[in-house]
This record gives structure tokens, sequence and C-alpha cells, in this order.
């Protein structure tokens, strides 16, 4: 047990990229299994290599700002399934995206047509 403890002392461990990273790992080697494309086993192990050296390196810095990134994108893709759900199953309004901002915005259906105002000062005119 010491040995491990001695091991890790000062080193980075693992985190919620790594363990991404591992099960992207596991289905490329499933890819591999199924293909057999040597390309795709030289990528997986590539990949298991990157997961081993973020967990034994002694820049934490550099490994934090890799996480901060990776959760950036995890969380705009959940979002993105969260916000979409929801849309669907709210079926009293409509939603429209701004051009200038990006900005999604929510509209009572049946109103005809209406000119949607966007907080960043655009104006949309569409029909509910």
């Amino acid at each position: 047990m010491n040995f491990f403890r001695r091991l890790f002392y000062g080193r980075y461990g693992g985190d919620k990229f790594n363990t991404f990273l591992c099960a992207v790992t596991i289905i490329v080697y499933f890819v591999f299994f199924f293909t057999g494309v040597k390309l795709v086993l030289i990528a997986a192990a590539l990949l298991y290599a990157y997961v081993l050296m973020r967990m034994f390196s002694k820049n934490i810095p550099a490994r934090q700002r890799e996480l901060h990134w990776y959760m950036k994108k995890r969380q705009k893709v959940v979002n993105l399934f969260r916000g979409s759900r929801a849309r669907a199953q709210d079926t009293t309004h409509k939603y429209f995206r701004c051009r200038k901002c990006g900005r999604t915005l929510r509209v009572p259906k049946g109103k005809g047509k209406i000119n949607i105002k966007c907080p960043c000062g655009n104006t949309i005119t569409k029909k509910t």
C-alpha cells in the first residue's frame, strides 16, 4: 500500500477527463477487435499512453487546464441535449435563435406574426 502512495505522491492522478479517455480507448480497442485494422490498434495504444502520461504527470497546472477545457466542452454537449429535450416537451412555446448573438429566445405559440426583441438589441420578425 505504501508503494502506491509513494508512487503517486506529487503526481496528478485520475480525473473525469482520464475516465472519458479510458472509455474512448476501450471503444477503440473493440473497433480493432471487430475490424482488425492495425492503425486502430496504434490509435488505442497512443490514447492509453496519453492517459498514463496524464496520471503520472507532475505538471498539475497543465493537467488542470486540460480538465477545465474538457469540462467546458462536456457541459456544452450536456446542455445541448438537456435543452433539446426540454424544448421538445414544451408544447406552448416556440424557440428561435438570435442571428446576432446566438441566444435562444422563447415565445408563446399561436400569437401570429410578432417582433421578438433579443436582449442584445436585435429584433426578429417571426410567425409563431
